[in-house]
């Protein structure tokens, strides 16, 4: 039964027989060697191969059919100014091997070949799998997994972030229509898919402007895993602790905007990554080696963790609290606030939290450094300190996409206090990153670079 599955999993004859003649005849022939190292990827006629090699004709030619014979390459018959002419090119057996015997492959030609032998590879999987009867679903969340874990281990090695970013990280979806609710049928008139999630959306904005950053959370053993890591790895973000979980899915979000508003929807069941839930998920080395961490919507057991854990080691702490633990009451989070540096709140959470708590002395007194509460880009946001209250302006610009800019505020405020600015710095410098991405629909590259920044202060 394993012999008929051979030729689909390593591109070997089943018959015994003729398994022993094609190691031997391919592997066990030095003649058959030369041939392969010398044949290109294309088409190679036949003198052209006989005037290469220091062999005799007859030899050659019977090495070459036997290749044929094995599957090892192709036979063609043309016609080239009235002559007649053999030509040969690689099977897919062919260029497996060819590839083997390649030591220098030009980039471009390698990512060719590699993308025809997975191709080649993946239909035979996939033929085997029906002809047997298996769940071909398990083996695509396998290839999955193996692509996410493999894009996180290529940046093991490669720095230590200064900031390390704890939270959601997704897929988002951006639909916009006229009118989504008056009927069954709703029409859009534009669709965007894009990474997102709290976590996701400051690590990214954080690698633009500059400074070396990790993102700590978990996503999901499918496609969209797959998608979300090698997103991340052009960010050039550390991800040794993006964990991947192949019992669970990654988790998705649809934003509606329907005539100027705006309404979300979070994938949130028991299958769902949201985020690190447990506490040996944690990479704790990280934490211990960053200047800060910024903790973004996250499950509040384990953001109280990270967040006494960083105070210990005098890592700054920023905290960007879910609405919907706000909505839970201040006492479900007082724990971490005991061990936040810098709190960031809408206008509208600091409305839930402030009938609880009152005023923000009782914050300030607890150990927060400064409450900074975002009015939104024309709006502005204020800092709260022990000492002063700082009112920011906000910024006049035409708003196309306002659901990242709390996230973009967050990471430019973090990269200017991190230079050693002071916060109403840090403050203007965050509200023109965050008037930045507003300006550009929702995408991956809404967020804006360093120099973008920079350049938008100086005309301000």
């Amino acid at each position: 039964m394993m012999g008929e599955s051979w030729p689909y999993l390593l591109f070997l004859p089943a018959d015994p027989h003729d398994l022993r003649t094609f190691l031997l005849e391919v592997f066990g022939s030095p003649i058959t060697l030369e041939i392969l190292e010398k044949i290109d990827r294309g088409v190679q006629a036949q003198k052209d191969i006989i005037r290469q090699l220091k062999h005799s004709n007859k030899t050659i030619i019977f090495h070459l059919k036997n290749l044929v014979r094995l599957g090892v390459l192709e036979e063609e018959y043309r016609v080239q100014e009235g002559k007649h002419t053999i030509w040969y090119k690689p099977t897919d057996i062919g260029r497996w091997l060819l590839l083997m015997f390649k030591r220098h492959l030009p980039s471009t030609d390698l990512e060719k070949v590699l993308e025809e032998l997975l191709r080649s590879y993946l239909n035979n999987i996939t033929e085997l799998c029906l002809r047997k009867g298996m769940d071909i679903e398990k083996l695509e969340n396998a290839f999955s997994v193996a692509v996410a874990r493999g894009l996180t281990k290529l940046q093991k090695t490669t720095f230590d972030p200064e900031v390390m970013v704890y939270g959601a990280v997704s897929i988002d979806y951006f639909l916009y229509g006229e009118s989504l609710t008056s009927s069954a049928i709703c029409l859009l008139h534009d669709v965007r898919e894009t990474l997102g999630g709290s976590g996701g959306n400051v690590a990214i904005a954080l690698s633009r402007l500059g400074v070396k950053v990790g993102l700590a959370g978990k996503i999901g053993g499918d496609m969209f895993g797959r998608r979300i890591a090698n997103e991340l790895m052009k960010e050039e973000i550390n991800t040794l602790n993006l964990i991947t979980d192949r019992d669970l899915q990654t988790p998705r979000t649809m934003i509606i905007f329907e005539r100027g508003q705006r309404k979300t929807y979070v994938t949130a069941t028991a299958k769902t990554a949201l985020s690190i839930s447990d506490p040996k998920e944690i990479n704790w080395e990280m934490i211990k080696n960053a200047k800060a961490v910024c903790i973004c919507e996250m499950f509040k057991e384990i953001s109280e963790l990270i967040a006494s854990y960083a105070k210990t080691r005098k890592v700054k702490v920023f905290y960007k609290p879910a609405s919907l633990y706000l909505e839970g009451g201040y006492k479900s989070i007082e724990g971490i606030l005991r061990n936040t540096d810098f709190l960031l709140l809408s206008e509208r959470g600091w409305n839930t939290l402030s009938k609880e708590v009152g005023d923000t002395s009782h914050l300030l007194e607890l150990g927060v450094q400064c409450l900074i509460v975002f009015k939104g880009i024309k709006s502005g946001c204020v800092l709260y300190t022990k000492k002063d209250v700082m009112e920011i302006e906000g910024i006049d610009v035409d708003v196309l996409n306002e659901s990242r800019a709390k996230d973009a505020f967050l990471a430019g405020f973090i990269k200017s206090i991190l230079d050693g600015n002071s916060l109403m710095e840090s403050a203007r410098f965050g509200m023109t990153a965050s008037a930045l991405s507003a300006q550009r629909l929702a995408s991956g590259s809404c967020m804006p670079k360093l120099e973008e920044v920079l350049k938008a202060m100086k005309g301000r």
